[in-house]
C-alpha cells in the first residue's frame, strides 16, 4: 500500500508515513558527548545535538563549550574527534 508505520521504542507514538518520503540518512561520525574540534581548531566542545542538512546531505553538530552553547552548525567534514 506504500505506507510505513513508525512506532517509537516506548510503544506510545505513531506515525505513518508515505514510502516515497522515508529516508534513511546514515550514521553521523560523531555521537552526543563526543569531543570534537574544528580541523581549523576555531571550535572546541562536546556534541550536544545533531541535525541533517537537506541540501548538503550531511550532519552537523551543536557543541557545548562549558560556559555556553553554540549555535554554529558544524559540519562534519569539517570535524575531527579529540
Amino acid at each position: 500500500d506504500g505506507i510505513l508505520t513508525l512506532i517509537s521504542d516506548d510503544n506510545e507514538h505513531i506515525c505513518k508515513i508515505k514510502r516515497e518520503h522515508f529516508f534513511v540518512f546514515g550514521k553521523p561520525k560523531f555521537s552526543l558527548g563526543d569531543h570534537i574540534r574544528s580541523k581549523d581548531g576555531k571550535h572546541d566542545g562536546i556534541v550536544y545535538y545533531i541535525c541533517w542538512h537537506y541540501n548538503r546531505q550531511m550532519f552537523f553538530y551543536y557543541l557545548d563549550y562549558g560556559n555556553r552553547k553554540s549555535n554554529n552548525w558544524n559540519f562534519e567534514e569539517d570535524m575531527e574527534k579529540v
